[in-house]
């Protein structure tokens, strides 16, 4: 499977930042409020704005329709996710940063 993007609305290959411009352009579209503090993000945590995104296109394309449940300045969950044949559920998406995934004991070293 690949990435949803707005301008086909199906499945497709796409890169991270097609898909960051896809999920912005639906912020500034469908979630006005959403988006100034999703651009802040972008600029100063660009891994935590693309996990958001990605996170948001995946869940779109497995029809788990997502939609944005935190209110800016407040925070909460990412997506409440409503799938036709299930209970909705709630999404959080955490980026953790490279010190912290090595500093695990849990989780093998890339070197």
């Amino acid at each position: 499977g690949g990435i949803w993007t707005p301008q086909q609305n199906r499945r497709c290959l796409a890169t991270i930042a097609d898909t960051v411009k896809a999920y912005s352009l639906l912020l500034e579209i469908c979630y006005p409020s959403h988006n100034k503090s999703f651009r802040d993000r972008l600029e100063n945590n660009p891994h935590a704005a693309q996990a958001e995104a990605v996170v948001f296109s995946w869940l779109r394309s497995q029809q788990m329709a997502p939609t944005l449940a935190d209110a800016p300045g407040v925070g909460g969950p990412d997506y409440l996710c409503s799938p036709p044949s299930a209970e909705p559920f709630l999404i959080e998406v955490t980026s953790l940063k490279n010190l912290t995934v090595l500093g695990s004991p849990k989780l093998p070293s890339s070197s």
